[in-house]
């Protein structure tokens, strides 16, 4: 498995496979899927004597929004069976040139030993991968979905908090650690939210001038290039989207700070501690995940009937966990069956090769080297609390709460517009 490799393994695996990847993408589309369709539920072959399956449903994401609990709630059904891989990320965009579609139904093996069995891709990627969905339009149209929506701003902490997880476990030696405490002030959760809204503000009102190169990362807000300030109308794009964080970011934009020390520090440690979080870190992405629920589902609806897209709200996995799995079921085919109480799953390992964590389980293990922190959002701490029916929530900054909501709430109409219902977000 790719995420199981160092990048030298990896650049050597993939020059490997690159010959067969090649040869496989050039057959004529009625030779991709050889052999007799065989008469299941789940889309499976027959060829001289072997079995092979595809998944009959796709959990497209998003990420943060619990498809590692989904996942597990989904294993109680007897006929349910995981791929190998928790997220195989065949069809994900910029890596599906790396494996054949061979490889891939290795993932479902043991489906192909079972007449009834159902199986399923995991990767919570493809929702946002152009790949994944034209691919699966053209090649198993029949197949279901599934996408989680979680609350924007929760899921923008979720984001963030799974960013600095990673940071802490992957890169925990001493001078590691001291680099990361130089730029400590710019990877808090206030301060990588606050520079995603105003990266994605200036996206936004760059789109709107005609201006296309907008410094996105772990770096200084700098007005673009033949932008004269806030009396140009890129400007005044960005105080009427929000005129308070905009002045708070005014030293930035007009290349008063940072100190030219801390930007070297930034340069340095900043770079690392991005890398080291998977890139979860990097503004504004925590953001705009968040807020483009509604313009990916979209895309999907294009290519797929509504009887084959289910949009699940993340938090009524905690609150009608039986009543939203028995709907689920049904979707798929599948006859209800009961889930048990537990409502929370996280994860261990790194992603595309997720093994299930429970709550209690305190140790991950990333390339056999056993890390202290859980990798997920089910430990509860001070900074988490539970409504009256059990849902978690992250305890945010009040002003940094409203400026969140105030951003997302048109993205949050538009997906309410496409359900024909009020998630109350």
């Amino acid at each position: 498995n790719l995420s199981l490799q160092e990048q030298p393994e990896q650049r050597r695996t993939h020059q490997r496979c690159r010959d067969y990847v090649k040869l496989e993408r050039n057959l004529q589309p009625d030779a991709r899927f050889c052999g007799a369709r065989l008469p299941r539920l789940n889309p499976c072959w027959s060829e001289r004597g072997a079995t092979f399956c595809l998944p009959r449903f796709f959990i497209l994401g998003e990420m943060k929004c619990g498809t590692t609990t989904l996942y597990e709630l989904l294993l109680k059904h007897p006929r349910v069976l995981p791929p190998k891989t928790k997220e195989p990320r065949f069809l994900q965009t910029g890596r599906f040139g790396a494996t054949t579609l061979s490889r891939y139904a290795l993932e479902f093996a043991d489906a192909a030993k079972h007449d009834d069995a159902v199986t399923f891709d995991a990767s919570p990627v493809y929702l946002r991968s152009p790949t994944a969905r034209f691919w699966l339009a053209r090649w198993l149209p029949e197949s279901k979905l599934i996408v989680l929506v979680r609350d924007p701003v929760q899921r923008t902490y979720s984001h963030w908090k799974m960013g600095s997880d990673w940071l802490t476990s992957k890169c925990s030696s001493p001078a590691q650690i001291e680099g990361f405490e130089k730029v400590r002030p710019w990877i808090t959760f206030e301060a990588v939210a606050r520079r995603s809204l105003i990266m994605t503000h200036m996206k936004i009102c760059g789109a709107l001038n005609g201006i296309m190169r907008i410094r996105q990362g772990l770096l200084p807000v700098r007005w673009p290039e033949g932008v004269g300030g806030l009396n140009s109308s890129f400007g005044r794009c960005l105080l009427e989207r929000d005129e308070d964080l905009t002045h708070s970011f005014l030293d930035e934009l007009d290349s008063r700070s940072p100190s030219k020390d801390f930007a070297n520090a930034l340069e340095k440690q900043g770079r690392e501690a991005v890398q080291c979080s998977e890139m979860m870190l990097a503004p504004p992405s925590a953001v705009l995940k968040s807020a483009t629920y509604a313009a990916e589902i979209e895309r999907w609806a294009k290519v797929f009937p509504p009887d084959q897209l289910m949009v699940i709200d993340t938090d009524d996995l905690t609150r009608r966990r039986q009543q939203l799995m028995n709907e689920t079921f049904n979707f798929l085919g599948l006859s209800a069956v009961d889930v048990g109480s537990q409502s929370r799953f996280c994860v261990k390992g790194k992603a595309g090769v997720m093994d299930v964590l429970h709550a209690e389980d305190v140790n991950i293990s990333f390339s056999g080297k056993t890390a202290r922190l859980q990798v997920g959002d089910c430990e509860s701490d001070t900074a988490t609390m539970h409504d009256e029916r059990g849902v978690m929530h992250h305890n945010i900054d009040p002003t940094l709460q409203a400026q969140l909501r105030r951003f997302f709430e048109p993205h949050n109409q538009r997906l309410y517009r496409f359900l024909g219902r009020d998630l109350k977000w």
